[in-house]
């Protein structure tokens, strides 16, 4: 009998005896909704933003993607995406409601529309594509926003993706902004639009 029969029987019989399964890691998605300003600034509560990543190496057409937040429970569209919405390799999309004149964004969102208004508990946006197949979500919906922070009147800080967050559902997908980049007051406003 050869040891390599003898191996392979034992191996066999040790996974009847110690059975085992292989953890599988999640995915990251080709776009994923990278970060929320979910609080507002220190310009308006409304100065809201979200800002999507492409984190392949070829570009998306975006066109008829939609946008879905909770709503007394239920998912409802909160915006969808313009025909020739193009997401280059590696880029962001930064979608804002208010425009930069209203805004601590120091950079001309890529999208402003009065319907990008997130909330400030139960917080779960959701990105589809135009088929309406779940892309990418953020946040898990119950209570308190995953990551991000506010004190009133004085810090306002964003809600950013970990490189390894695949499931956006999940809390260790998330951490709050230590950062200030991107924006015209680099004192209050914590993020990396």
């Amino acid at each position: 009998m050869s040891s390599q029969y003898v191996f392979l029987c034992l191996a066999l019989g040790v996974g009847l005896f110690f059975p085992f399964s292989v953890a599988r890691a999640a995915t990251m998605p080709n776009v994923v909704i990278n970060e929320l300003l979910w609080m507002g600034s220190s310009t308006s509560s409304s100065d809201e933003w979200l800002e999507l990543h492409n984190t392949s190496s070829e570009a998306v057409d975006l066109s008829g993607w939609s946008l879905t937040k909770l709503s007394g429970g239920n998912s409802v569209t909160m915006l969808t995406l313009p025909a020739g919405t193009t997401l280059v390799p590696d880029g962001y999309f930064v979608i804002a409601h208010n425009a930069t004149e209203n805004s601590r964004l120091a950079r001309v969102p890529d999208l402003v529309s009065s319907s990008a208004s997130l909330v400030n508990s139960k917080l779960q946006i959701t990105l589809r594509d135009s088929a309406g197949t779940l892309i990418d979500t953020a946040d898990d919906g119950s209570g308190s926003p995953l990551a991000g922070s506010y004190t009133s009147g004085s810090v306002w800080k964003s809600m950013e993706r970990n490189p390894s967050g695949a499931d956006g559902t999940l809390k260790e997908s998330w951490h709050t902004a230590s950062v200030s980049s991107g924006f015209d007051d680099a004192t209050k406003e914590f993020g990396t639009p």
